[in-house]
This record gives structure tokens, C-alpha cells and sequence, in this order.
């Protein structure tokens, strides 16, 4: 890494880079290539909607075998694909696996086709050719020229809202919505579509997925600038029972449309040359609810209002840092920081009510809730970066990750969750990590229901041997000098009275413990619980008390404190400079209190 970017100065809430803004300094193409696993679309920090375009089909599986190219479509785009399938409302962000890719836009003209085709050959179906010569990615914005339709089409988003703008030729054009679409897809995912036709600028229904969320409900209420002129869909296999509905013409101009396989199609007269705006809102929770966060979030804004309040959203969060170097280092770093807005993301409707982790629909009490929690990935610097930068929003994640634990059948903190479901990816349990590191930052929480959620899995063994995959071993990578403690008391308390410098040690998969100069120590379990226990130093010796959560120790030497992290740096044995090095580098950005 440059030496340069290593000694980068961030200053905490300071002016724009040399009087741009930092948007500016943002690429979200960046990672788009590849196994990047990013997407170029347009988002708010840590909106429900990700607005994006999809760039292939590859399915997860065909007849149960699993196709291995799918991996590279995580984030349904590929920079070096050379067509646009559509826009779908709905991405994760840098992950190592995938699912969603929810309710498919996609403007076109001429005659009607229901299949996106392929890679090989577009014009055997919907998708279009594009150029990255017309392609524009800024936060809160795409943009790119349609080539097979000569549609130019825009993108922005409010948290809630995908907003489309299209610039059709002048004449008839058509908006397809495909129902059947996603990301690690495959034939069955699908469990069921339904979508009503409520007035010519009205949409609104539902799809219900099975696939990395087993269970996912996605509600929408899509609206148009211009009235629609007509509409009909295709169900794409035959349907198998039809009941009293094939009494009906149903797949032409029937304002109540249902199945598994659903593409639909909306005509519009577009001769007058003005851009088509098409909103979709979208609710975990119902169609009316997504209608109510449509109104409250768009209403009578057009799209170049709306593409603003987006970009001001991404230049306030960005703001918390002042980046100085050259282009290259400052937009590597707000890039970076660009990315890490991005996931979790809020899951609730604006009255506050949301879907749970038990399929039931709740209100949440004075927080807002969060889903897409792959919290082994993000335990260690994610979430520590927002207890540092964004207390508010850690406060609201913590009260996810609690609601999180009372709505699980299992009583678990998220091990990776998202709309609603426990996926179980990964071994560990990091939200204890997460829970108890906010705790030392002095992020506000239900201390009593926190406790009970931390050592949960400490009750029983078994579980603890299947999800952490590893003994009780303590673990160190390094030393930050934050503030606060966790459980100073003899029973693991969560008590906060401990020393002005507790430790907290830093996960990495070293064994170790970590011990402070002025004899607080916190030692990691690799069950991700952290526990705070002073005067006096953690021995290699360490034994769990599983039923009363206690720390056994062993005093050590002088001489045998010094050689660990953490301890007088003067004298270190080489294996141990290395794990230190992080410790200096923090210790090097000015860090806001925060009580």
C-alpha cells in the first residue's frame, strides 16, 4: 500500500477537498469487474431500494446442479458484459454469496418480448446492448443509453423508492416488468407474484421468494408519469390449475394479474417527446404500505429534485471525513467509505412497522430497523467504523440486532441475516462482538436484554460446537485505547465502570490475549463474546464458566505482559510488531467522543 496513503490525515467533520465536493471523489464503478461483487446503480445510504441494472441471468441452479459462473453475478452486474437485461430494485453489496434482484424495469420498443434472451444473442429477447461510453455512476445516479431501443435511461433512489426516468424516440414505447427475475436465481424461486392495475397510473402488488432468504416478502407500488394505454402479461410455463379465472381473458387488459412466472408489459403514447418517470416503492410489510412511503417520500417531486436530495445525502454522510492527497488516494478513500453506506439497510415502512424474524408484523419503539446484517464479514471494522462516525445509526442497529434475538425461534443474535431471515451463513457468533463493542463506545442499548443476548449460545454446548466451529480459545490481533468497559463485575455485568482506558481486543483468528498498560484487559472468545475484567492480567490459562458467564485467570509476570499486544512496545518479539501495526494506525485518525 502507498506509504502516502498509509499517513493519509483524516480530520473529523472538516471542509470539502480543495473546495470539490466529496461526491466527486466517488466511483461507484469501482469493484463492478470481477469478483468485486459491487454494483454501479443508484442508492441513498443504507436505503431498502438499490437501483441497478442486471447485466445477465446466470441461474444458481438448473435441476438442483449448481452453476459455478453464478458467483460472478452477486451484484447482478459485470463490467465487462457488453448488454443490460433491466433494473432491478434490490442488491447486496460486496458479498460472497446472493439472492434478491427484486421486481425487474425494463423500457423498450417495438414488438413485445417476454424472454430476456442471452448473453450470445440479445436480440433473441428483451435485454440491449450499451456502451461505457454513455454509462454515468455517481452516488444517487446512473445513467446509459439503451442502444437496441435508443432509450436513454436514468436512475435515482430514495430510501424507500427506486425512481426511473426514460427518454424514449418519439412514438409507442412499452415498460416491461418482470416478476420472474432475480439474482441467484432459478426455476421455482418464485413462489408467488400478484399484481393489480389500480388506475392508467397505478400499479401495486407483491412477490414472495424462495431462496438465500427462504422466505422473502417484497411488496410494491409502482406509479407513471404518463397514463397507461394498455397492458397485458404472460406466464412464461403453462399454469397447472387455473380454477374459475379461465372463464376470463386474462393476459390482456385484467387489472388483477397472479402467478410464478409473470412478465408483464405497459404501453405508452410517448409521441409528445417528454421522459417517462416511473416510481416503484417497495415495503416488507404491504402494497399499501409501500404506497404510503411512495407519497411520503416522493410526492410532488419530480426526478431531477429527487436526484439531488439524493447526492446532498451521500455528500452529508461522506462529510464526516476530510481526505487530503492526491486524486487517486482521496478517491480510493471516499469510494471505500462510499461502499460502507451501502449495507445493512433499513427494512421498515415510514409508520415504523416492519417484518420480523418470526413472519409477524411489528412496530418499532422509537428505532429504526435494519436488515442485510453478513456480520462475520463486518464485525471487525464495519461496525466499529459506525460506532465511531455514526452513533446514531449503530444505536438503531444494535436495537435490530436485539429485536432480531426476541423474534428468533432459535434466540439468537444475527449470525447473517436479511429480509427477515436467518440465512445461517458462516460459522461464528460475531453480533456478541458487535453488541458488546458498541457497548464500550457508549452506544445507548438495552443493557439487560443485551446481556441475555450476548452469552446465549454459552447454555449450550452442542450449539456452541456447530455454529462456532472452534473451542473457547481467547483471541488477539491488537489494541485500541477507546473508552468504557464491558462487565466489570464479577458476574459479567454490563456495568460500565471500569477504567477511563479499557482494551478491546480486535478479532483476527490469533491466539493471545490482549493486556492494557494500566491493567484493564478485555479478552476475545472466539464466540465473539468480549468481556471487560480489571485489575489484573488474562493468562493463556483462561476458563469459561459457562452458566454464570465468569472469567477464570492467572496472574502474569511482568516480563510475560510485555511480549503481548498491547504491553510495553519496547522490547517486543518479532511476531508480535506485526499484529501490533494495526494499533498504530488507529491511533493515528482523531477520534470523536461520544460521551
Amino acid at each position: 500500500m502507498n506509504r502516502n496513503l498509509l499517513t493519509m490525515a483524516l480530520l473529523i467533520c472538516g471542509l470539502s477537498v480543495n473546495g470539490q465536493k466529496k461526491i466527486d471523489y466517488v466511483d461507484p464503478l469501482i469493484g463492478t469487474n470481477g469478483m468485486g461483487h459491487t454494483f454501479p446503480g443508484a442508492c441513498v445510504p443504507h436505503g431498502l431500494v438499490q437501483l441497478s441494472p442486471d447485466t445477465d441471468t446466470i441461474p444458481h441452479n438448473i435441476n438442483g446442479t449448481y452453476q459455478p459462473r453464478v458467483y460472478e453475478y452477486c451484484a447482478g452486474y459485470q463490467h465487462r458484459d457488453s448488454s443490460i437485461v433491466g433494473f432491478s430494485h434490490t442488491h447486496f453489496n460486496g458479498t460472497g454469496h446472493s439472492d434478491l434482484g427484486d421486481i425487474l424495469i425494463m423500457p423498450v420498443t417495438g414488438d413485445i418480448k417476454f424472454n430476456p434472451g442471452t448473453a450470445e444473442n440479445p436480440d433473441s429477447g428483451y435485454r440491449s446492448r450499451f456502451s461505457h461510453a454513455t454509462e454515468k455512476a455517481w452516488p444517487g445516479y446512473y445513467s446509459v443509453m439503451l442502444e437496441d431501443y435508443g432509450v436513454k435511461a436514468e436512475l435515482t433512489a430514495t430510501e424507500r423508492v427506486g425512481i426511473h426516468r426514460y427518454t424514449f424516440p418519439k412514438g409507442d414505447g412499452h415498460i416491461l416488468l418482470d416478476l420472474k427475475h432475480g439474482i441467484y436465481n432459478y426455476d421455482g424461486k418464485v413462489l408467488w407474484a400478484n399484481l393489480r392495475v389500480e388506475n392508467d397510473t397505478l400499479l401495486t402488488g407483491y412477490r414472495i421468494t424462495n431462496g438465500w432468504a427462504r422466505v422473502n416478502y417484497t411488496y410494491f407500488a409502482i406509479t407513471f408519469s404518463k397514463p397507461i394505454r394498455g397492458y397485458g402479461y404472460k406466464e412464461m410455463k403453462p399454469m397447472l390449475y387455473n380454477g374459475m379465472w379461465r372463464k376470463f381473458d386474462i393476459y390482456r387488459n385484467f387489472p388483477e394479474i397472479g402467478g410464478r412466472n409473470v412478465v408483464a408489459y405497459f404501453d405508452f403514447d410517448l409521441s409528445d417527446g417528454t421522459p417517462l418517470e416511473v416510481k416503484v416503492a417497495l415495503s416488507p410489510v404491504s402494497a399499501s404500505g409501500a404506497l404510503n412511503n411512495l407519497r411520503i417520500e416522493t410526492a410532488g417531486k419530480n426526478f431531477g429534485q429527487l436526484c439531488a436530495q439524493a447526492g446532498q445525502k451521500w455528500e452529508d454522510a461522506l462529510s464526516v471525513i476530510d481526505v487530503k492527497g492526491d486524486y487517486d488516494q482521496v478517491c480510493n478513500i471516499y469510494s471505500s467509505m462510499y461502499h460502507t453506506m451501502i449495507n445493512p439497510s433499513v427494512y421498515m415502512d415510514h409508520d415504523g412497522s416492519y417484518r420480523g424474524l418470526d413472519q409477524e408484523i411489528h412496530q418499532a419503539d422509537q428505532f429504526t430497523n435494519y436488515t442485510v446484517f453478513s456480520v462475520w464479514d463486518t464485525y471487525r471494522a464495519l461496525h466499529p467504523l459506525f460506532n465511531l462516525f455514526y452513533p446514531s445509526r449503530s444505536k438503531d442497529i444494535v436495537a435490530s440486532f436485539l429485536a432480531h434475538y426476541r423474534q428468533r425461534v432459535h434466540g439468537l443474535l444475527p449470525i447473517w441475516s436479511h429480509m427477515a431471515n436467518e440465512n445461517w451463513c458462516m460459522i461464528g457468533y460475531h453480533g456478541a462482538s458487535v453488541i458488546a463493542d458498541a457497548y464500550v463506545k457508549g452506544i445507548p442499548m438495552d443493557e439487560k436484554l443485551a446481556l441475555e443476548a450476548v452469552p446465549v449460545l454459552m447454555d449450550e454446548l452442542g450449539q456452541v460446537d456447530l455454529l462456532i466451529g472452534r473451542s473457547l480459545a481467547p483471541l488477539c490481533h491488537g489494541v485500541a485505547q477507546l473508552g468504557g468497559c464491558v462487565g466489570d463485575g464479577a458476574d459479567g455485568r454490563l456495568t460500565g465502570a471500569a477504567s477511563r482506558n479499557a482494551a478491546v481486543a480486535v478479532h483476527s483468528g490469533h491466539s493471545g490475549v490482549a493486556a492494557h498498560p494500566d491493567d484493564e484487559v478485555v479478552v476475545a472468545l472466539s464466540a465473539g463474546v468480549e468481556i471487560g475484567f480489571g485489575p489484573g492480567v488474562v493468562g493463556r490459562d483462561l476458563q469459561l464458566h459457562l452458566a454464570h458467564f465468569q472469567l477464570k485467570v492467572r496472574r502474569l509476570s511482568q516480563k510475560r505482559r510485555r511480549s503481548l499486544c498491547g504491553g510495553s512496545r519496547q522490547k517486543q518479539p518479532a511476531q508480535h510488531k506485526r499484529r501490533c501495526k494495526p494499533c498504530d494506525l488507529i491511533h493515528r485518525v482523531a477520534l470523536p467522543s461520544f460521551g
